[in-house]
């Protein structure tokens, strides 16, 4: 533990807590698809959810096959 605490104010940046769902990539995407899968960031990687990313992702590689092939 802390050998002392801090007695000051603490200031916030409230542009940090401002998420956009994106993250931001839409500035740079313009056909990004967002998929919500639960979880904390760091959980991203864990069952469950990494089982839902994996899932999707081989759904929209799928997906784009298909639309190449059509073509």
């Amino acid at each position: 533990m802390a050998d002392r605490y801090h007695d000051d104010a603490i200031v916030f940046e409230p542009a940090y807590a401002t998420r956009q769902p994106d993250g931001g990539w839409g500035d740079y995407a313009s056909d990004l698809e967002v998929v919500h899968i639960g979880g904390e960031h760091i959980q991203a990687i864990d069952e469950p959810y990494i089982a839902k990313v994996g899932a999707h992702m081989s759904e929209a590689i799928n997906r784009i096959e298909a639309e190449s092939e059509s073509k």
